[in-house]
C-alpha cells in the first residue's frame, strides 16, 4: 500500500515538472509555469522560390564593379568614385623641321621680253611647338602648333586642328567622320638674290637687294570613312576618303633690281619693282587611312596617311606618346610629320615632354 502511494507521487511530481518545462520552453506571455497552452507563433509570409544565378554568354566578360546596387543608386558613385571619360594630353615639343618652299616671277631676258620663272629653296632649322589630344566617348580632338623662326631665311608658322567622330554601325564597325582646318604661314625675306637664266645659249644673271615673299596657306577639308575595331585595348584601323581645298595667297614684292645680258646683246636691264598678290585655289580629292594604337591609354600610337590623287602629293603624320607612372602622369611625346603641298613641302621631327589630365 504504501508503496504504491510512493509511485504514484513520483508519477505526478515527474508530470508536473514535465508541463512546467514545456510552458518554459515555449515562452508563454502572461502564463503560469504550469500552464498546458504553448505560445502561438508568427505567421510567415508566402516563401520566395530561389533566385536563378545567371551565367555570362560566351565571348563577354563580367564587369569588374556592377553598376547598380539594392539602393538603385551606381556602385561607382556609392563608393566615392567618379569615372572619367575624358583624357586630355598636352605637350611642349622641339625638333627639326626641312622645308621646301616655291614661287614664281617675271624676269626681263630681252627687248620687249620676260621669262616667267618658278623656283624653289630647301632648308633645315630648329623649331618648336605645342600639341594638345583630347579623347571623349566616340570624340577625339588634336591640335597642332608649331613655329621655326629662321629656315630659307624665312619664318614659318601654322596650326592643324582636326575633330573625329566615330558613330558605331556593328559590334566591330564604326562610321567615321572628320573635319578639320590648316593654316601655315610662311614669310621669306631674301637679301641679295641673284637668278640665272639661260636662253639661246646667252645666259642673263638677275640680282634683287632684296626679294620679299609671303604666303598663306588656308586648307580646310572633310573625310569619311569606316573604323574597323580590333578587339586589343581601343585598337581600330580606318579607310577613308576625303576633299580638301586649298587657298593659296602668294605676296610678292621686291624694290626692283638688274639684269645683265652678256654678248651678243651685252646690255643691263633695270627690273622695275615688283608687287604681286593673287590668290589660286586648289581642289584635292584624298584617299587614306589611319592607324591607333594603346596600352590602358600609357602607351599611344596614332598614324594617319594621305595620297592626293588630283595633284599626286602623299602626306603621313605620326604622333606617340608613352607614360610610364598613374601617379604622376608626366610622359613623352613625339610627332613626326612629312606633308607635300603645292607651295611647299615640310618634314616635321619633334619630341619633348607630355602631361595627361
Amino acid at each position: 500500500m504504501h508503496r504504491i502511494s510512493l509511485i504514484s507521487m513520483l508519477l505526478l511530481a515527474a508530470i508536473l515538472l514535465n508541463w512546467t518545462g514545456v510552458a518554459l520552453a515555449l515562452n508563454v506571455d502572461n502564463a503560469p509555469a504550469t500552464s498546458m497552452k504553448p505560445a502561438p507563433r508568427r505567421p510567415r509570409g508566402p516563401r520566395l522560390p530561389p533566385r536563378a544565378k545567371r551565367t555570362p554568354r560566351a565571348g563577354r566578360r563580367k564587369p569588374a564593379i556592377s553598376t547598380t546596387e539594392q539602393s538603385g543608386q551606381p556602385a561607382l558613385k556609392q563608393q566615392g568614385r567618379h569615372p572619367r571619360s575624358w583624357h586630355l594630353v598636352l605637350a611642349a615639343l622641339a625638333g627639326v623641321l626641312r622645308n621646301t618652299i616655291r614661287f614664281e616671277y617675271d624676269i626681263p631676258t630681252g627687248p620687249n621680253e620676260t621669262t616667267h620663272r618658278k623656283k624653289s629653296m630647301t632648308d633645315t632649322a630648329w623649331g618648336a611647338g605645342l600639341t594638345a589630344v583630347f579623347f571623349y566617348k566616340r570624340l577625339s580632338i588634336t591640335n597642332v602648333t608649331f613655329l621655326v623662326p629662321d629656315v630659307n631665311s624665312s619664318l614659318v608658322t601654322g596650326n592643324v586642328l582636326s575633330a573625329v567622330y566615330a558613330s558605331p554601325i556593328w559590334r566591330w564597325i564604326s562610321f567615321e567622320r572628320t573635319l578639320g582646318i590648316a593654316y601655315h604661314y610662311v614669310t621669306s625675306d631674301l637679301r641679295n638674290y641673284e637668278d640665272t637664266v639661260t636662253k639661246g645659249g646667252v645666259s642673263a644673271t638677275a640680282h634683287f637687294d632684296r626679294f620679299l615673299v609671303n604666303n598663306h596657306i588656308i586648307e580646310p577639308y572633310v573625310r569619311m570613312g569606316v573604323r574597323f575595331h580590333i578587339p586589343i585595348q581601343h585598337w581600330y584601323v580606318t579607310a577613308h576618303a576625303g576633299y580638301l581645298l586649298e587657298a593659296v595667297r602668294v605676296d610678292v614684292s621686291s624694290p626692283g633690281g638688274s639684269v645683265y645680258i652678256p654678248q651678243p646683246i651685252n646690255d643691263t636691264k633695270t627690273i622695275p619693282p615688283l608687287k604681286v598678290h593673287h590668290w589660286t585655289y586648289y581642289e584635292r580629292v584624298q584617299v587614306g587611312g589611319s592607324l591607333f594604337m594603346d596600352f590602358h591609354y600609357g602607351l599611344q600610337l596614332r598614324i594617319m596617311a594621305d595620297y592626293d590623287v588630283t595633284y599626286s602629293k602623299f602626306s603621313i603624320r605620326a604622333m606617340g606618346a608613352a607614360f610610364f607612372s598613374r601617379r604622376i602622369p608626366v610622359g613623352l611625346t613625339v610627332y613626326f610629320e612629312y606633308s607635300q603641298g603645292i607651295v611647299h613641302d615640310n618634314l616635321f621631327i619633334f619630341f619633348g615632354p607630355a602631361y595627361m589630365f
